[in-house]
């Protein structure tokens, strides 16, 4: 049992980890290294039309895959049409067209959508190799999780296309086929997250509730981390949600409150701890110490600031420096934050407010963001009638400041 959670386990951290990557050929790599731990093949390979390919060919191969790797045509094509798994524990030639140069024992499994085709992963044997109904069970959830990531791509790079021809081509028929398609990617994207985040939660509770069961404590551990980052993904859909439907001014996603923004710049910048500690970046601040006030919604100035931060650490150096400045400034306050990072570049600038935008570099140095957390952080500015501003040389650093209304009727520090 405790075999079993672990290879989840395992599987879900990657889903996690990958949920919005970009580029199909890293989640399938992704799947077919980790898998190849997890059944013990001895090479494995991904086959069919990734990455807008009209037709089918090899996307990705592990390294010890033999030169002249062979696919079995027929059963991909029986396969991807019944969209079910596929294996064979005695590969003999006379039963295919092919000679499949060795192979023994595969195991076939495809990766579509209702009618979205994209290809198959397949596991390969030296020797003959009889799946148990765990193994098959485990084929069938990376079925489900890599299918879904790769949908859920999809959806996302058809809507920036539509973006990018609204921009080129500036007409109102344009851009009210963009609204159009913004609220049915929404609804897709929405639906498509769900599913893997039910998986990866239902197997989080499953394994929270055998807490106290000495063999599934280390299963325990990971799945509980995996909770929390659960919550963190429908988060994200809630986000989209809010960008999508909301208008700048609205306080219909808002619970207005007296807040203390010193307290909470200080509780974030605690959380930050192990991120700051883990790239030995300092952090200071200065400025005003004593309570801020201002009414807003504790929750998402709370997001705000976590939102920068993390931003000034991810993109920081190894042993650099930030610092966060509070300044009461009449019925105003102004909060900056700092870095030593790698910087925006002058062309990027004025873009990195804009949904799913990130830069090259960005893309380089952390493959897991959105490109929704900045975007996310202007909407709550502008929401709670504030301003939000960057300054920034590629290579030396980037200043974000926050100018928000302080509470009218607080008379503090």
């Amino acid at each position: 049992m405790k075999s079993v959670l672990k290879k989840i386990s395992l599987l879900n951290l990657i889903a996690l980890k990958l949920m919005l990557e970009e580029d199909n050929i890293l989640v399938l790599k992704s799947y077919i290294d980790e898998s190849l731990k997890i059944f013990d093949a001895d090479f494995g390979f991904a086959w069919g039309k990734f990455n807008g390919h009209d037709t089918n060919k090899i996307a990705y191969k592990s390294l010890n895959s033999p030169d002249g790797l062979v696919v079995p045509r027929k059963k991909h094509n029986e396969t991807m049409k019944t969209g079910n798994l596929f294996f064979d524990t005695d590969v003999i030639k006379k039963n295919y067209k092919e000679d499949l140069n060795g192979i023994k024992s595969y195991l076939m499994i495809p990766i579509h959508y209702g009618d979205h085709v994209y290809g198959n992963i397949t596991l390969c044997y030296k020797k003959k190799h009889g799946f148990s109904k765990e193994e098959l069970a485990l084929a069938d959830t990376i079925r489900n999780m890599v299918s879904r990531i790769i949908t859920v791509n999809w959806l996302i790079n058809n809507e920036k296309k539509i973006l990018t021809m609204a921009e080129k081509q500036k007409e109102i028929q344009v851009l009210l086929e963009q609204e159009k398609q913004k609220s049915e990617f929404l609804a897709n994207a929405t639906h498509e997250f769900r599913t893997p985040l039910a998986i990866i939660r239902g197997t989080a509770d499953l394994a929270l509730r055998a807490k106290g069961e000495g063999q599934l404590q280390e299963a325990h551990k990971a799945l509980k981390d995996i909770n929390k980052e659960v919550v963190n993904l429908a988060q994200i859909i809630s986000d989209l949600v809010i960008l999508i439907f909301s208008d700048k001014k609205s306080n219909n996603f808002h619970n207005f409150t007296s807040v203390d923004l010193v307290s909470i710049i200080n509780e974030t910048i605690k959380r930050a701890g192990t991120l700051l500690k883990a790239k030995n970046i300092s952090l200071k601040t200065q400025g005003v110490k004593g309570k801020v006030m201002v009414k807003g919604d504790k929750v998402n100035i709370e997001k705000l600031f976590v939102n920068i931060i993390r931003n000034a650490i991810t993109y920081g150096r190894n042993g650099g420096k930030i610092l966060v400045t509070i300044k009461k400034l009449g019925r105003k306050v102004k909060v900056e934050v700092k870095d030593t990072g790698i910087g925006i570049s002058k062309e990027d600038l004025p873009h990195i407010f804009e949904r799913f935008y990130r830069t090259a570099k960005a893309k380089e140095i952390s493959s897991t963001s959105t490109g929704l957390g900045l975007a996310i952080s202007r909407w709550i500015v502008e929401s709670h009638d504030g301003k939000i501003d960057v300054q920034s040389k590629e290579g030396v650093g980037s200043t974000f400041t926050v100018t928000l209304p302080a509470l009218r009727d607080y008379k503090g520090a």
